[in-house]
């Protein structure tokens, strides 16, 4: 049985994907994701590139599964922290994608 924290992962991934396809028409054509980025038309992007954090974190969600998987026989603390670092990874990457909407929006 998969741990909660991978499932709340799985389930923010899940609403960043259907935001995204429910306001695909309401989206401007450009969206500012590189804030680190000097000039503001640096910062722009195509919409389809807002897709890249919930595609990038469901990278990263499978392949925790995977390494926690394989340290099935080692000690369960280091199964925790993966487990809760996988839940805060997500969880700050689903606060960047709804604030970028909320921004455009």
């Amino acid at each position: 049985m998969r741990s909660q924290a991978f499932i709340a992962s799985l389930g923010e991934i899940a609403a960043m994907t259907l935001s995204f396809v429910l306001l695909y028409l309401r989206l401007p054509p450009v969206l500012p994701l590189w804030y680190s980025l000097a000039t503001p038309d640096q910062q722009l992007v195509n919409k389809f590139w807002l897709l890249s954090i919930p595609l990038s974190l469901l990278g990263i969600l499978i392949f925790h599964i995977f390494l926690e998987s394989t340290l099935k026989k080692f000690d369960p603390i280091l199964r925790k922290i993966l487990r809760v670092g996988t839940l805060l990874i997500t969880t700050l990457g689903t606060i960047a994608f709804f604030r970028i909407l909320w921004v455009t929006l």
